[in-house]
């Protein structure tokens, strides 16, 4: 999804993304990514069950290597991280990121980057 939004980003466009930290010692969430590996799922994918125990949609925690892949593209106007709840109340992390996506620079044919 976020190589499809910097696809339609034109240079010098924002992106804003508000979203969920890997937390690899929270006890709400540890057995959950346990799982989710268990089952073949990347690191901080889990799933998220209605009070019946019916999978409502699979959810991801990022970790600090891809809040870092996240932002490289752009030049950063802030990057936050804060502490929150989650729809059920359970304590979380987040971050909190505005970018600038950067304008395209023409290298002459046979010129290292």
């Amino acid at each position: 999804l976020l190589r499809r939004a910097y696809e339609c980003i034109k240079p010098g466009g924002m992106i804003y993304v508000h979203d969920f930290l890997l937390a690899p010692l929270n006890e709400n969430y540890l057995w959950r990514y346990e799982r989710g590996r268990e089952l073949g799922w990347r690191n901080g994918n889990f799933a998220v069950n209605d009070t019946r125990g019916r999978l409502l949609f699979i959810a991801h925690h990022h970790p600090k290597e891809e809040v870092e892949e996240v932002v490289a593209p752009y030049q950063v106007v802030s990057l936050q991280f804060h502490e929150s709840r989650s729809m059920n109340g359970n304590a979380c992390s987040l971050f909190e990121f505005l970018g600038i996506k950067r304008a395209l620079t023409m290298v002459p044919i046979g010129q290292d980057f």
